[in-house]
């Protein structure tokens, strides 16, 4: 966005690697948007924090003076469906007298894709 071509440019993300790069030099006006790359696989721990954000910097050294950076981030929101089921047994199944005693058991199972919803 400056007014002097750029030199050694890179791309760097502290949540993935970039692979691509540097551009040896960037003209004034040019962009370029197939060098760079990266895959980020998502955890569980991303989905319970329903959120996913992370920044990526491109720096640059002008012909003369310091390196040129600036900083994007990306938000990907997470489609979070929680749920839960429950399944009740008795035993025994039926009952002839009075003083019979049932027993109950519960399996409580997540059947959601989120495990403690934060938003």
């Amino acid at each position: 966005t400056g007014n002097v071509t750029l030199y050694d440019v890179t791309v760097t993300d502290p949540l993935v690697t970039v692979s691509g790069g540097p551009l040896a030099s960037l003209v004034v006006g040019a962009e370029d948007s197939t060098t760079f790359t990266a895959t980020y696989t998502i955890t569980q721990d991303d989905v319970d924090a329903g959120a996913v954000t992370n920044i990526a910097t491109a720096t640059g050294t002008p012909p003369v003076g310091d390196d040129v950076t600036d900083d994007d981030d990306a938000v990907v929101t997470a489609e979070q469906a929680p749920g839960i089921e429950i399944v009740k047994t008795a035993d025994p199944a039926t009952y002839d007298e009075a003083g019979d005693v049932i027993s109950y058991a519960f399996r409580v199972k997540n059947t959601g894709n989120a495990g403690r919803c934060t938003t």
